[in-house]
């Protein structure tokens, strides 16, 4: 519970708006405080482009398709949070093309417009021509009138923030359209300072777009090597298989021994003398399930993040889980550690893996991430590039079991055959991980750089 006391004048400037948010998120108190800054203050409305500057989308028939030859890639309010892009799903083409002011390009601020109001995303080089969804709003910046890494800076600081969420609307599905922001203020400082706070916002997204591409070149070579690309180039795939009686001993689910999964199993391990089980070349382990404690004192606990929070482009947290708890359990992430959600539905995040930097090092993490740690430094960027593979992110999901909520076990995780080449072929894979993880750490230090640059504007100011 939030208790807040307040000034009557406040509810009258709010237009006798009497709902707790706009009062209690601080927005008001941002407010004030840019406009008591010495500086010139524009609409936004007036520093996007004309027509379609601020711009949801239409209400439309979500059709998806398997092949991206048929379809295009298509952001929801959730996927827009998340770095690794693969997943998301393909809408049918001649959908799309009904509202092409959803196709999103460089430079973009995107901010979710239901449900949970106000998370954003800039959009990357490797962003574009993705279509957002008619709950993503995309406010795409007059570059004339205001740098876009500026724009969005302010748009998601601690001061733009709130002043964005306050137009929220709605009891039980919350929603924000553009004219509910098109009169916000932003601040204008001196173009050199607008200017350097969006060099270090580009240049966090021009390190996570070159990340991506390492990644993807790493993945596509090994996938090449294992032989994974002429098993994902054949459509014909049986219906019905047949699998040893031995076999079942283990496992009686049907679509573990579905056509796909026996094929990419016996691929890796037709690479003969080059596999091997992955507990004798990592370190495995799923922490215990354990009561969550917080602390009400940042300096007793340590940054707690779910299951969830790991995949995003910049995982954050408010909540400080106690330090004799993440001790006791194991629930410091390490860098080098790779994170496998362990639990969830079929389809969905089960199976995907996430590679701890710097960053994410500083978090502690739910016990729903299995843990995978390469007993040599660079083994860890290799098995990364490995157990990243969509052919192996399937592989490990099908070794969940239960019926409402699938989870994976330990030992099943261990048993993984993951195929194992010589040192040379490692090593030139996990150079280019390495380096992707590098730039993405890079990318979280030019953000932070951004926001601190902001700040100390509008304290001098």
């Amino acid at each position: 519970m939030k208790i807040k006391t307040i000034f009557s004048h406040w509810i009258k400037d709010e237009s006798y708006r009497l709902d707790c948010p706009p009062y209690v998120a601080g927005a008001i108190e941002s407010k004030q405080r840019i406009k008591d800054l010495k500086v010139k203050k524009i609409p936004l409305g007036k520093l996007v482009i004309e027509n379609k500057g601020l711009y949801k989308g239409k209400m439309i028939k979500r059709t998806f398709v398997d092949s991206i030859k048929d379809g295009v890639p298509f952001l929801t309010t959730s996927g827009m949070l998340r770095f690794d892009l693969r997943p998301i799903p393909n809408l049918v083409k001649s959908t799309a093309q009904t509202d092409k002011e959803c196709f999103i390009s460089e430079g973009t601020t995107l901010i979710s417009a239901a449900g949970t109001i106000g998370n954003m995303t800039f959009v990357r080089k490797d962003m574009e021509n993705i279509f957002a969804c008619g709950d993503i709003l995309k406010v795409i910046p007059n570059s004339e009138k205001i740098a876009p890494g500026y724009l969005y800076t302010y748009l998601s600081s601690k001061y733009g923030l709130p002043q964005v969420t306050q137009g929220t609307y709605g009891s039980i599905v919350q929603h924000l359209d553009p004219k509910q922001i098109i009169d916000l203020s932003i601040p204008i400082f001196d173009k050199e300072d607008e200017n350097a706070i969006s060099r270090y916002m580009h240049k966090a997204s021009d390190s996570r777009a070159k990340a991506q591409q390492l990644l993807l070149e790493s993945r596509r070579k090994l996938s090449g090597i294992i032989g994974f690309d002429v098993i994902s180039a054949s459509d014909s795939q049986s219906l019905t298989t047949v699998a040893s009686s031995k076999s079942l001993i283990n496992r009686l689910d049907s679509h573990y021994y579905s056509d796909r999964y026996l094929k990419l199993r016996k691929c890796i391990t037709s690479n003969t003398n080059e596999f091997c089980k992955l507990e004798d070349v990592a370190e495995v382990f799923i922490p215990n399930i354990f009561k969550r404690q917080y602390a009400i004192e940042k300096q007793f606990g340590i940054p707690y993040i779910t299951g969830a929070d790991v995949f995003k482009i910049s995982p954050s947290s408010e909540r400080y889980l106690m330090t004799s708890v993440v001790e006791k359990n194991r629930l410091q992430l390490e860098k080098g550690m790779i994170l496998i959600q362990e639990a969830g539905q079929l389809g969905g995040l089960i199976g995907r893996s996430v590679f701890v930097g710097e960053n994410l090092s500083n978090f502690s993490c739910s016990n729903n991430m299995i843990r995978v740690k390469g007993n040599e430094p660079l083994d860890s960027y290799y098995l990364f590039a490995l157990l990243s593979l969509p052919e192996f992110e399937v592989l490990i999901a099908a070794e969940a079991a239960g019926s409402s909520i699938p989870h994976i076990e330990e030992k099943r995780v261990k048993n993984l055959n993951v195929y194992w080449p010589n040192k040379a072929i490692r090593d030139d894979i996990a150079s280019k991980v390495k380096e992707a993880i590098d730039l993405i750490d890079k990318g979280h230090e030019n953000e932070d750089m951004a926001y601190k640059y902001l700040d100390k504007l509008v304290m001098e100011y």
